[in-house]
């Protein structure tokens, strides 16, 4: 686009929650457009996509509104998108050309109800085509699993859809992650700490991940684990923020049976400042050498940080491995 930068007007109010690439190398982003699920998609060089519903974007109106958090590519190169409409899980699919697919729950969209007050933020295609939807459903931890057509599993937890409880009065969660073996985290928030839950593929809580399946890691201050990836050791990185004083982002490396990992940054947790009071943490990424990227928002600013293996700035990357755009 010019300068490494580019801007999308969808409608009147308008929020990119999360990035694919294709394997093209078509360039996908996700969110939501006045109370509408909202999808772009980019060229190489920034420029959108005009084969992508004539003019590279496009919204999805669920009855009673939505909001788009999360996108997947399947192998197929059809399109997910998944978030909240009317307090329920909502989960939208694609045709590779922006249509919707008639062949996906009704004419290509879905909701799944947990009994309160739902939202569906991550979305992770398995490797057989299962779909899965991670969020909160009724004030807890919660976690859906899909058929390729958008029918509920039975064979996830009986129902196709499961809760954890960590106790507190409303519960957040952020990310979804699939490990190798086909188990399944999901992290986010639970008492002001960061929370992950990890279940076995049918459903059920893994009790060899500390002890119940579940945990919590306190960083001092009202703390949000946005998002999380498993690198290919079987560590577990989440990425996110705390609110501690000023908003400063917040990173945790957790070994396979869920304790911290004491090689990363002593205690296997760290912040960062990037140089505002809102340094806000939103999503994790691994690259191919094993160094860490979390990016997220600083004030009114991109902000992005860069970490070695062992949790220290890469001052590598932009002198002292954090950026701000």
């Amino acid at each position: 686009a010019g300068d490494g930068t580019v801007t999308t007007d969808m409608g009147i109010w308008d929020q990119g929650w999360s990035i694919a690439v294709q394997a093209d190398g078509k360039i996908l982003v996700g969110g939501n457009s006045d109370y509408n699920f909202a999808l772009a998609r980019y060229n190489a060089d920034g420029s959108l996509d005009a084969s992508f519903d004539t003019d590279g974007k496009l919204t999805t109106n669920f009855d009673s509104g939505g909001h788009g958090w999360s996108i997947a590519v399947q192998a197929d190169g059809k399109i997910l998108l998944g978030g909240e409409s009317n307090g329920n899980f909502a989960l939208a699919r694609y045709n590779a050309d922006g249509s919707l697919d008639a062949t996906f729950g009704t004419g290509g969209k879905l909701t799944t109800d947990f009994g309160g007050y739902d939202t569906g933020r991550s979305i992770k295609v398995q490797a057989e085509g299962k779909i899965l939807l991670g969020g909160e459903g009724n004030g807890d931890l919660a976690l859906v699993r899909y058929n390729a057509d958008g029918s509920l599993d039975t064979t996830f937890d009986a129902d196709g859809k499961v809760t954890t409880d960590f106790g507190s009065a409303y519960e957040y969660g952020y990310g979804v992650a699939i490990q190798a073996d086909g188990r399944i985290i999901l992290a986010g928030q639970s008492y002001g700490d960061f929370a992950l839950v990890r279940y076995n593929a049918d459903g059920s809580r893994d009790t060899t991940f500390d002890g119940d399946g579940k945990l919590t890691t306190d960083f001092g201050g009202n703390d949000f684990g946005r998002s999380i990836v498993v690198q290919g050791d079987v560590k577990i990185l989440v990425g996110g923020y705390t609110t501690y004083g000023f908003d400063d982002y917040a990173l945790a490396r957790y070994n396979a049976d869920g304790s911290l990992d004491t090689s990363f940054s002593g205690d296997g947790k760290l912040t960062t400042d990037l140089g505002s009071m809102y340094d806000n943490g939103f999503s994790v990424a691994l690259q191919s050498d094993g160094k860490i990227l979390l990016g997220g928002s600083g004030s009114t600013d991109f902000t992005l940080a860069r970490y070695n293996v062992d949790g220290s700035l890469d001052t590598s990357f932009d002198i002292d491995g954090k950026i701000r755009l």
